[in-house]
This record gives structure tokens, sequence and C-alpha cells, in this order.
């Protein structure tokens, strides 16, 4: 999408990097900043009143001013109000690059909790729900105060849609919409420790202050808890932002930290490795600003928890067919060396531990814990990781699968091949049974992920099915010991993503103050209540009767359980054939 500009947004006049300036912002690759004790209340004497034309060369000319202890609280204070506080949660080089659904997500002063009972039922009507938990609030933010807003705070004629940001348009009243709970309202405290001005030009150093930091877990102060180098212009009372660059390097471990090239990113993202913490050896990878993955390796044996806590060698490779450079990690823990294999996916986690092993399971797979040996010993001949069927891919899947298993010998994975929808190519199921199981499918050379480890047996969830060649999955899951049951049914969309379609929801007690959670005496008085059931669909156009006929009409096809049945001398036959 295209953005146009508004405000003229001036490029600052400081180098923020390998430089020395009145605010020590400098590039730092092992230790961070000394801690300096660390708005529209600061003073905005030096604004250009000439024109946008001659207003770059005069501010130029103007001497580079420190900002005194008194505006640097100020800024402090200014920070931390939901206003400006979610320009701090994201880095970004240019307002483009802003992450709007960060920015709002608390709000930014300008929501509204005075929502009308129209307003409510439409917004429970568009999420599928029959009301709001005693906790939340819906809140609301008018579209054309939104536009505002982003002019002011980033020169930019733009309004989010959906797609950029989880809030509900209503068009009728032309306000976005969301509910939030009470501990939603959660933020990182940021201390402004250092800053300078040139005109209206400001470059400020923000730290993370976990004391002051709302139900914050973490105490960290580098990592996605870095400093950040703020740079704005005043406009009036407005701060108008030009880029946030979250200091990754600071605190890192130099020989630990490079650029790389990984298959599914179109340029070199940077991985950085801290070993601040003596208990926990920390990695984030980061692009262009933001981050992508954080990596906190650690295992469990029957009698406690161990950390990575000193990073040995990092090295890149896909080890499951999917066509995307996985992680793997070598280290030191109080229980000895450790390899640890993170896979690359495709949900906003982007990361996610696999497998690991100490030198007995390595050795076990003919591995030792060195990054080659265990490239050699989980991708064979195939170094360049080349496939030339689903055959060969599934095949890949199912040994590394099979050599991560050494945590379930007694519960080994299972395997199956499949047909979901209505092609020649078959899907693979990796099935740990009564816990969890995964579904691939492979096109243009790689296999991909449609579920990842998909939880069942446990918490009411009685497992999957599938209609062979139709392309439909059932689930049957029920809460509060059954008196609450879910019917959803999904499939396969273009894309190899699993798409909800239609689901209903069985209340099976008397719900006597219709907030569907049943109380002592709702479950007491239920022997003479028969029940009802409510019917969703993504479709929001579609009335209940017919999302009932709908899923009538699926639920009448013949399902088969999604689960795996051969091992893996089994699935290796089946694919050799």
């Amino acid at each position: 999408m295209k953005i146009k500009y508004l405000l003229p947004v001036v490029a600052a006049t400081l180098v923020l990097f390998g430089c020395s300036s009145a605010i020590s912002i400098n590039d730092k690759t092992n230790k961070g900043p000394e801690d300096n004790v660390s708005d529209s209340g600061i003073s905005n004497d030096n604004v250009s009143n000439t024109n946008s034309s001659n207003e770059e060369s005069s501010q130029d000319e103007l001497p580079t001013e420190a900002l005194s202890d008194d505006e640097l609280n100020k800024f402090t204070e200014l920070f931390n109000t939901f206003k400006y506080n979610g320009f701090l949660s994201e880095g970004f080089n240019n307002p483009e690059e802003i992450n709007w659904n960060q920015v709002i997500k608390l709000g930014a002063e300008i929501f509204s909790k005075d929502c009308s009972e129209n307003e409510m039922n439409y917004y429970l009507k568009s999420t599928s729900r029959s009301h709001l938990q005693e906790s939340e609030t819906l809140y609301s933010i008018k579209k054309s105060e939104l536009e505002d807003y982003i002019k002011r705070h980033a020169g930019m004629d733009y309004i989010p849609d959906n797609k950029d940001i989880d809030w509900v348009y209503n068009k009728e009243t032309d306000s976005f919409y969301k509910a939030l709970f009470d501990f939603d309202f959660r933020y990182c405290y940021y201390d402004c420790i250092s800053g300078e001005k040139k005109g209206d030009k400001y470059t400020l150093r923000l730290k993370y202050n976990p004391e002051k930091s709302v139900d914050q877990y973490s105490d960290a102060y580098y990592g996605i808890n870095a400093d950040r180098i703020v740079t704005f212009s005043k406009a009036g009372d407005d701060l108008v932002f030009e880029s946030n660059k979250i200091q990754w390097d600071d605190y890192c471990v130099p020989e630990q930290t490079f650029d790389v090239n990984l298959a599914q990113y179109d340029s070199p993202v940077h991985f950085v490795t801290y070993e601040e913490d003596p208990n926990q050896a920390e990695m984030v990878l980061e692009k262009d600003g933001k981050s992508i993955s954080r990596f906190l390796p650690s295992f469990s044996t029957d009698e406690q928890r161990y950390n990575l806590k000193k990073v040995d060698a990092v090295g890149f490779f896909d080890f499951n067919a999917d066509g995307m450079d996985d992680v793997a990690i070598v280290g030191d823990t109080d229980n000895g060396k450790h390899l640890f294999l993170e896979a690359a996916s495709t949900d906003e986690y982007c990361f996610t531990p696999f497998a690991d092993f100490g030198e007995e399971e390595a050795k076990a797979i003919g591995a030792d814990l060195t990054i080659n040996g265990m490239k050699a010993a989980l991708l064979g001949d195939n170094k360049d990781g080349k496939y030339t069927g689903y055959k060969d891919a599934y095949a890949q899947i199912v040994k590394v699968f099979s050599y991560a298993n050494h945590n379930f010998r007694d519960d080994p994975n299972a395997f199956d091949l499949i047909y979901v929808d209505n092609d020649d190519i078959p899907e693979l199921v990796v099935d740990n049974h009564g816990y969890w199981v995964s579904l691939y499918g492979f096109k243009d050379g790689h296999a991909y992920n449609i579920m990842d480890s998909w939880g069942y047996g446990a918490m009411g969830n009685y497992g999957y099915s599938y209609s062979p060649k139709n392309n439909v999955f059932y689930n049957w899951n029920t809460d509060y010991a059954g008196a609450i049951g879910y019917t959803t049914l999904f499939s396969i969309n273009d894309e190899g993503k699993v798409v909800t379609t239609y689901w209903s929801m069985l209340i099976n007690f008397n719900d006597i103050d219709g907030n569907e959670v049943p109380s002592e005496e709702e479950l007491e008085s239920t022997d003479e209540y028969s029940g009802s059931i409510k019917y969703y669909s993504s479709d929001k156009n579609m009335s209940e009767e017919e999302i009932k006929k709908e899923m009538d009409k699926y639920e009448s096809y013949h399902f088969e359980e999604l689960i795996g049945t051969k091992d893996y001398n089994g699935i290796m036959e089946q694919l050799k054939n």
C-alpha cells in the first residue's frame, strides 16, 4: 500500500551509530551504556517558522543541545502514557514501518468505552460471541480520530485496516472495536536516560525499567528489552516520529552475533546472543530492527530442568524438508554439553523448539555435538535439502521426528499417509498418540506444515477426524466436564493453511444468567434442561438456519480418525512402494 505524506518528515541530522554525542549513542557490541539517572511540557523555542524548503538548511545551522534533567524527566512521563508508549514496542526505521496494532493496543488515549447496545451486539456477532466476560470492557476508536492520530504522530495519510490491526471495524459507525481485559493494560516502563535536540528535532535514549513496568515477566535490560533510540520532531504539542531503533547488540556476545542469510527471508537477518544471565543464555533473531524470534534453550529430565548457559556454536540448515532454514545451537548446561534444534515456522513466533540432544542421544543417531555432525546425521547425502517428490520429503520428516523422539521412547510417534483433499498427493500424519498430531503436505519441491502439534486427548479435546478427499476436518471438544460442547469444521485453504468454516456450541446445562459459564446452582437445576445449540460461521452473512444446514451436510460425510497407524519401518516401506 502506498502512503501519502502530509507533513514534511525531515531526516534526522544526527548519526545514530558509531559516533560520540551528548547522549552517548554508540554502537555497543558487548556492554551497554552506563545508566544515567534519568510532552508537551518541553520548550519548543527553536522551532523554525520558515517554509519547508528552507527548514532543513535552517535546522542544520542550529546548535545541538543536550537535554536538561527536567526535560528528560518530562519525556519519561510522556513516553509512559498510553498515548506514546506503544511507539516503543517495536523498532521501525521510518514511519511506514510502524506497527499500528502495537501503537494502539493500549488505546493511544483516543479510545472510548462508552459503547451503545447496538455497537456491543455488532461486535459480539462479528466475533461469534454471545457476551463479554465479567472483567472485559468493549472499547472503540473512531476511524476519523485514528486517521488524525496517525497524521499528527507519523505525518502520514493512512488508516490501518483489519489486516493490520486486530480491532473489528463497523462500517455503520465508522469505528474500530476491541474487547480488553483489565490485565491487557500492561506496558513496559522506560526511563529517558539521555537526549539532545537540534531545533525541533529530538533524539532520545530510553532504558527499560523492570521495577516500574506493569506485570512484566522479565527483568532483563537487553534483547527485546534493549534500549530504544527514538528520533522525532515536535509540531506544536505533538511528537512526529521518524524512527525507533532498538539497540539489539548492547550486552551481546560478539563472537556469536552476526548477520546470516536464511532461505525464507529475502535479505539477511541478524542473530544476537546474550549471556548476561548466568543461568540462561538468550538469543534473538531480528530483521530490519524488529524481533523475529527469541530463543531460551532448555531441556528437562525426570529430575529437573536445565538451561543453556553458554553458546559454543550456531548453525542454520533445513532439517525438516520445508524449504526454510532451521536453527541448531550447541552449548553448555549444568548437565553437560547439549545441542538444540529450533524449527522454522510460518506462524508469529517464526521458530519453535523441535528437539534436543545430549552426547548419548547424538551418538545413538550417528552424530556428535557439533553443527556439522548433526547436519550430516539428519540430512545424510542430501546436504542441499532438495527433494524430487513427496516421498523423499516425507521420508526426511519421518526420519527427523524419529531421531528427535528419544524423549518418548515408551510412546513413539506413529505415521500415516492420507488423502485429505482431492488431488494425487497424500498428506503425511505424524502422531504422538493421545498427546498431539501434526499434518504435512507437499508442493513445489518442499513439504509444508498444515497442523503443527495440535494437542488432543486432554482438556476435553477428543481428537480430530477428516473426510477423505473432501477437504473437511471435524473436532469435538468439551468444557466444564461436558457442560459445554463445541463442534468445529475446518478445511485447508489455497495457501495450505487450516481455516475454520463452521462451528457450533452446545449449552448442556441450565444457563440461568446467560453467561455460558455453569455455576453450582445452574448445574444443580440441569436435570430439567434439554440443552440448546448455537451455530456460527466465518461467513457473517449466513443465518443460523443456513449454518446448521451446511453443518448437517458436512457431518453426514464419512470421517476417519486423524491418527498415525504405522511405525517408522511401516511408513518407510509405504513410501518406498
